[in-house]
């Protein structure tokens, strides 16, 4: 396990165990990890990750103030909420990518077939998208179904 360049992993340990906190924090400090936070209780655990995300969280239960597993499924229905949300995201950026390809082939068409430069291809395909109220790819895709053939 290596740190993973410019910002260093960091980790909060969640431990009542004064042992534990020190088999731990070896074992990361031999894997070039040194941001260590530890927190006594759950409660200390949520108030320290409502200000800063860490990289690893290790509940060593039971804590004093309840058994872990609570803190271990919060922890837990935060991060599938976070990896919902960056899944989303990639799935818009991926439609993105793919919108601006069909788009870049249909200026190479209007600019193949019409003789129209980058620069015009791109705004005739803006101005039919406003015209028309849709979008830039459905315009896009008509052009590339025009002169496919």
């Amino acid at each position: 396990m290596e740190s993973s360049g410019a910002e260093s992993e960091s980790v909060l340990i969640v431990t009542t165990s004064a042992k534990s906190v020190k088999r731990f924090s070896e074992a990361f400090a031999a894997a070039s990890i040194n941001q260590i936070k530890v927190a006594a209780s759950a409660s200390e655990a949520q108030k320290i990750l409502l200000e800063k995300k860490y990289d690893i969280v290790i509940v060593d239960a039971p804590l004093s103030d309840e058994g872990g597993e609570n803190l271990a499924r919060s922890i837990a229905a935060s991060v599938k909420g976070k990896l919902r949300q960056l899944q989303d995201e990639n799935a818009k950026l991926k439609q993105k990518i793919e919108d601006i390809r069909i788009i870049d082939r249909a200026k190479c068409m209007l600019i193949s077939y019409l003789s129209l430069s980058e620069q015009e291809s791109h705004r005739f395909i803006e101005k039919q998208a406003m015209d028309l109220r849709t979008t830039k790819r459905v315009i896009a895709e008509g052009i590339l179904k025009t002169y496919a053939n």
